[in-house]
């Protein structure tokens, strides 16, 4: 249901902000548990956002290793562990390192957005 309001990634999202501002005590201390479920709920909540990230990776996989009926991304990971570990994939290979350096960057935008060397990968200003 599309049209209903407030959808699952604003909910979230708002949720994530209260946990946040109830982190904060009036003493300038932190709630350590609270701080973290506000920052399991911006990963979960990334991580639903990122369909487009996960179909990239999965064609990646595909094409490294020929395999384009495989749709299971945890078996062509381990497809190509086994192929790294055997040889039959040269860590050279110009298609594997694109291939791991998108995969470390997509998976930091979700895990750890805020982190300084994937904004400068992605040309932005680290935050101070």
């Amino acid at each position: 249901m599309a049209a209903n309001r407030p959808d699952l990634n604003e909910l979230l999202a708002a949720l994530e902000g209260f946990l946040g501002d109830g982190a904060r005590r009036s003493d300038g201390s932190v709630d350590f548990k609270m701080l973290v479920a506000q920052k399991t709920l911006g990963i979960i909540r990334r991580e639903l956002a990122s369909e487009v990230q996960r179909s990239a990776e999965l064609q990646r996989l595909q094409a490294l290793l020929r395999t384009p009926e495989e749709t299971d991304p945890d078996a062509l990971n381990s497809r190509l562990a086994l192929a790294i570990r055997s040889g039959e994939i040269d860590l050279d290979d110009a298609d594997l390192i694109e291939h791991l350096l998108r995969s470390a960057v997509d998976q930091l935008s979700i895990d750890n957005p805020g982190y300084s060397a994937l904004r400068q990968r992605l040309g932005q200003t680290p935050k101070s």
